[in-house]
């Protein structure tokens, strides 16, 4: 099955994304009426209790899901941690969150990952961040390539980041702000799986040594959502300028730049019927970054491009991503919903602005909502591309 609904898709093109994607859900939605919301809590709690905690908005919301995940084989285990809080009053400050998800596989890469969304009373200021440590074994694909799926070889290395931006609101969702990216790669070896050399060892011409990539940012972010964890509503807009310079640690100097743009269009008033739509370019402008931080899916900003994709497998000078998403309710009290997606991804020919090929997935998922104040669901989801596919859990939607 599949295969075949991988060869669909291929024979499509990325123009049958968004079409494939509005057919599938025409057909699985369901004429449900939302009359009395519930959430895990409600079932879980007395009913005493669930009548005293519907009577008050609380401001802080805790969430912890122990879970695991797979993709071809590669097992995961994985803890999600989400806080979600309000730093003022509900109608005039937005939801914060911050996401703690350390993971790890049978494979030997172990990540923990804290990253941050949070808004200051009354949206004065909004602050982002990424503070991440791994070990993480990573594949080496061809640059630029959508046409091989077998690596070259293994590299092997340890992480550290620590990403901060604070923007400070210059009119209603507008926003403008810097801020640091600091990233260290060391303890660097690779282990060859093919003959000649990778492309990792081209690229960086033999070099293992450790790298530090270290610069400030530029930010301009438009972010109309009242909930980031699983917006009905709004949209975002976020450009990021990225400069590294030697005077602040960095390696080499060189710059990037990073646009996300996200859309969620709700199809009714009296229904769960949410569109999302998500466009992401990430290129470098100048200069020579390392191999581990040139555009690669899966490795944007909160790691959740490429449902379906292997990790780091599309990588290039500049990267392209589309994803569209259905998100509708089976159940009539919006316990159970559901999702049906698709994205494709286009590495730029590498040193180039062009992108010529495209490589699609598709996935469904379930969803049991956790919290119905800060509308947090349970996630599950099942995305299959044309030689892989993974099977992935949270907290939160993905976009």
């Amino acid at each position: 099955m599949y295969k075949y609904l991988a060869d669909l898709v291929l024979r499509s093109g990325k123009y049958g994304v968004l079409l494939s994607v509005f057919i599938s859900v025409q057909a699985l939605a369901q004429d449900t009426v939302s009359k009395s919301q519930k959430d895990v809590r409600d079932i879980l709690f007395s009913k005493k209790r669930l009548e005293s905690t519907e009577n008050r908005k609380r401001k802080v919301v805790f969430s912890i899901l122990p879970s695991a995940g797979s993709g071809n084989g590669s097992k995961t285990l994985i803890t999600s941690f989400v806080t979600t809080f309000n730093l003022g009053h509900n109608d005039s400050t937005k939801l914060s969150t911050i996401y703690f998800t350390p993971w790890f596989t049978f494979s030997g890469q172990f990540v923990f990952p804290i990253r941050t969304y949070i808004y200051s009373k009354n949206n004065r200021f909004n602050f982002m961040g990424e503070y991440k440590y791994e070990i993480y074994p990573q594949p080496v694909f061809q640059l630029g390539k959508v046409d091989s799926v077998s690596p070259q070889s293994i590299i092997n290395y340890e992480h550290f980041r620590f990403h901060q931006t604070t923007s400070i609101s210059v009119y209603k969702n507008f926003f403008i702000g810097s801020g640091v990216q600091l990233d260290y790669y060391y303890k660097i070896d690779e282990e060859k799986k093919s003959d000649g050399p990778s492309d990792y060892y081209t690229y960086m011409k033999g070099d293992f040594n450790s790298f530090v990539s270290n610069g400030l940012t530029l930010q301009f972010l438009y972010d109309s959502r009242q909930n980031t964890l699983n917006s009905k509503n709004g949209t975002l807009c976020r450009a990021n300028f990225r400069f590294n310079t030697k005077w602040m640690g960095s390696t080499n100097k060189w710059g990037s730049f990073y646009w996300d743009v996200r859309k969620y269009v709700s199809l009714s008033q009296t229904k769960n019927r949410v569109l999302a739509f998500w466009g992401l370019y990430w290129t470098t402008m100048y200069g020579f970054p390392h191999y581990l931080d040139l555009p690669s899916i899966g490795a944007d900003i909160y790691a959740r491009s490429g449902r379906g994709i292997w990790r780091n497998s599309l990588k290039s000078n500049a990267l392209l991503y589309l994803e569209s998403e259905y998100r509708f309710d089976i159940s009539r009290n919006g316990l159970w919903g559901a999702v049906v997606f698709m994205n494709a991804t286009a590495p730029s020919q590498y040193d180039t602005q062009k992108f010529r090929n495209w490589y699609p997935a598709i996935g469904t998922g379930l969803r049991l909502k956790w919290d119905k104040n800060t509308r947090t669901n349970l996630t599950t989801d099942i995305a299959v591309s044309k030689d892989y596919w993974a099977w992935y859990v949270g907290i939160a939607e993905y976009f």
